[in-house]
């Protein structure tokens, strides 16, 4: 029986000292005249939940080219190219990998950083 008394004690302690990481991890962006829309939500989340509790920095850029507004995300941690630099429209919709506009967008990121405007970072510098 004193077994599982303490076992009960201990239980209720864990749990209650376990963060909820959904309450603590707020994301307030604005972006595109929208606060935190959920396709970027997702998208951050797509790259810093899969490794926590281990961190990992992620940013969000916007600019503009061509009167077009786009948002980028970064993943500068990861190994795959493709998922380095992640350009979206406002919608959400994602400019794939290679194509001439993401290139276009790319060689700007490298060249031009200054016209991106970072929106959000979870970086810890």
């Amino acid at each position: 029986m004193k077994h599982l008394i303490v076992f009960l004690i201990m239980t209720v302690v864990l749990l209650s000292c376990n963060d909820d990481k959904n309450s603590n991890n707020k994301i307030a962006i604005n972006v595109c005249g929208e606060t935190s829309p959920a396709w970027l939500i997702n998208e951050i989340n797509s790259i810093v939940q899969p490794v926590e509790p281990n961190y990992r920095p992620v940013s969000v850029y916007s600019t503009i080219l061509n009167n077009v507004t786009y948002v980028l995300v970064t993943d500068m941690a990861n190994n795959a190219l493709a998922y380095r630099l992640r350009f979206f429209i406002c919608s959400g919709e994602p400019i794939q990998f290679e194509t001439e506009k993401y290139n276009a967008l790319m060689i700007r990121y490298n060249e031009n950083r200054e016209e991106f405007t970072l929106l959000w970072s979870n970086s810890k510098i």
